[in-house]
């Protein structure tokens, strides 16, 4: 049974602060978020399975086709804008003129 005296602030035990805790939440979102990307991934390779495939083109029946083709497409698309970047980006010190 707990006593009836309160403690005052200055006799209470400091509490962790909040940037103690930062780095262990920040990996367990990042972790979270991986699992999620890991799970997006999977999901069409696993339909994959269930999928009559009548193929149009040459290389369109073979597995995990648009999986392939939706990863290269997204990388062509991010390559293209790091390379735009070289192009359209202002120099570092340009609000400082």
């Amino acid at each position: 049974m707990k006593s009836g005296k309160r403690t005052s602030p200055a006799h209470r035990p400091a509490k962790a602060s909040h940037s103690a805790s930062a780095p262990a939440l920040a990996k367990s979102i990042s972790g979270r978020v991986l699992a999620c990307i890991g799970f997006l991934c999977a999901v069409p390779i696993l339909l994959e399975f269930t999928m009559t495939r009548h193929p149009h083109f040459p290389g369109e029946g073979r597995f995990a086709f648009y999986t392939g083709l939706g990863l290269v497409a997204s990388l062509l698309v991010a390559g293209g804008g790091w390379l735009l970047k070289f192009f359209l980006a202002r120099p570092g010190d340009y609000y400082d003129r």
